[in-house]
């Protein structure tokens, strides 16, 4: 039993999940950032990106959050970049006036291919939280409102690298397999007769 443990070990380590990344804006500088601002593994572009402090809803305290500034508000298009292709995105939008505004997003993934989601049901000034939880390898993701003030952006969430296991995965848990056959077959037990 103990020669099995070694390779199943292997093969669990090999498919346990990354941890999530989390981008908050609350350890970056107020006001103006330019036009492209880089955290981690994200590059969020716009014409201007600008860090401010909200309060949103009922909150006693302002949270900090990015907006792409505009000449009536946050209403100009943020497009974010990952270094390497995501999995389980999601992040917050505060700021919609009212709940005919459309969140629309033109994803890129990894392989190239595009693909365009909308998202409707805001609230006058409440916190919203869009996922894309079920989408893997997203290079970059824009957002466009039709929003007359805009919307701002916090804690974007994600995993690094695609939900699929690489080749290198694939070969470890493989090889595992093949491990852990070799240690039953050894183990098998032969009947004499006398």
């Amino acid at each position: 039993m103990k020669t099995l443990i070694a390779p199943m070990t292997a093969l669990l380590l090999a498919a346990a999940p990354a941890s999530a990344t989390v981008i908050d804006f609350e350890d970056q500088a107020l006001g103006y950032a330019g036009s492209s601002l880089t955290i981690g593994e994200a590059t969020f572009t716009a014409p201007t990106i600008y860090l401010a402090d909200y309060y949103v809803g009922d909150a006693p305290l302002p949270t900090r959050q990015l907006c792409s500034l505009a000449t009536l508000g946050c209403g100009n298009d943020l497009t974010v970049t990952f270094a390497v292709p995501v999995s389980d995105l999601s992040l917050t939008l505060d700021g919609a006036d009212g709940p005919a505004a459309i969140m629309s997003t033109f994803i890129t993934f990894g392989d190239g291919t595009t693909s365009t989601l909308a998202f409707t049901g805001f609230a006058a000034f409440v916190t919203k939280t869009l996922s894309f939880g079920s989408l893997a390898s997203i290079k970059s993701v824009t957002f466009s409102t039709t929003d007359p003030q805009g919307m701002s952006f916090d804690n974007f969430r994600f995993n690094e690298g695609n939900a699929v296991p690489e080749p290198t995965t694939w070969a470890m848990m493989i090889g595992g397999f093949a491990l852990a056959g070799l240690a039953l077959r050894g183990r098998a037990t032969r009947i004499a007769f006398a």
